[in-house]
């Protein structure tokens, strides 16, 4: 009976617990750059925010992690990073903008391994549920319900924690995977490329060994139209997931401006500038990038798998087959 009465009591902890933090609210500061950024980029992929001063929230359990704020159909989100929470803008008070929680997730933990994108006015996830033999799955968010609707990709694929190496293409309807891990944890070099028309995955090729060195030491990623924007080094890269390209400007200055932007700097790239909110002076500005500098880098995103030679070899064999046939052929004939 004891036992009956602590589980009761404990279900409606949980349910108070729950309504409280559907009813949580969360604050983002610096109005004039976020909506500047919705009004330049409505369908962009969202700013990428380690926990810092630009948010405020009552809630303990997402205070310390870090969120994604993106734009659709003319309105701000706050997405909590592995998590499945999501804020939508409630209203704006003295140049604060204050969201309200408006999704509904209990299993919070499911999501941890979370890649945040958006396409035609729908937010999705793509996620791995760290179980074998499950399929990677695509959450799309109700908004009607506040659930988030799950279905299965055709691959059971591990996704690499790290999400700013991902790309999600709008044009083609494809987020792109430039290296994955196994079982063991380990990196399995391999570019994947999912298709939300049929939820495919497509393999590539073999990830190029030094564009994965870049992707896992570059201090600064960012989404660009075509892929990403990387600085490493004294170097610029434009990674072009798209023509399987990567273009480079060497530039030590430009690069160390890059590089010292913080993780938990507001930032984003649109036609040419990386826009930046300083998160602890409140400072804003931008870096123009000489797109026209860009040279080819001599690297590639995938290799192409070379089936090519086994083709020739086959042809190779049969052409001597033949030849051989034709040989004893006129042998007999004689």
């Amino acid at each position: 009976m004891k036992q009956l009465v602590a589980f009761l009591i404990g279900i409606c902890v949980c349910t108070a617990v729950f309504s409280a933090d559907s009813d949580s609210v969360l604050i983002l500061k610096h109005e004039a750059f976020f909506n500047e950024f919705k009004t330049r980029k409505p369908n962009a992929a969202p700013i990428q925010l380690a926990p810092s001063a630009l948010i405020e929230t009552s809630d303990a359990t997402i205070s310390n992690r870090p969120i994604q704020v993106f734009a659709l159909a003319n309105q701000l989100y706050v997405h909590v990073n592995g998590s499945g929470i999501l804020y939508a803008l409630d209203r704006t008070e003295n140049g604060q903008m204050i969201f309200k929680r408006i999704d509904k997730t209990t299993n919070t933990s499911f999501y941890q391994q979370s890649f945040l994108f958006t396409n035609k006015n729908q937010i999705y996830q793509l996620i791995h549920r760290n179980q074998k033999d499950q399929p990677t799955i695509l959450n799309q968010f109700n908004a009607g319900n506040g659930l988030w609707v799950s279905k299965d990709t055709d691959e059971s694929l591990l996704l690499p924690a790290s999400k700013d190496i991902y790309w999600f293409n709008p044009t083609e309807q494809k987020v792109f995977v430039p290296f994955l891990l196994d079982e063991e944890e380990q990196y399995n070099k391999r570019v994947y490329e999912l298709s939300l028309d049929d939820l495919t995955w497509d393999k590539r090729g073999k990830t190029h060994a030094d564009l994965f060195d870049l992707l896992t030491n570059a201090p600064f990623k960012i989404p660009t139209d075509t892929g990403l924007l990387v600085s490493y080094k004294n170097k610029i890269y434009q990674i072009d997931y798209e023509e399987n390209d990567v273009y480079e400007i060497n530039n030590l200055s430009l690069a160390n401006q890059l590089q010292k932007l913080k993780s938990n700097d507001a930032k984003y790239y649109d036609k040419g500038r990386v826009y930046y909110l300083d998160s602890e002076t409140g400072n804003t500005g931008f870096i123009s990038i000489p797109t026209s500098q860009f040279e080819d880098a001599d690297l590639r995103v995938w290799k192409r798998n070379s089936s090519f030679f086994p083709f020739w070899i086959i042809l190779i064999i049969l052409f001597a087959s033949n030849a051989n046939k034709k040989k004893q052929a006129d042998k007999s004939s004689k």
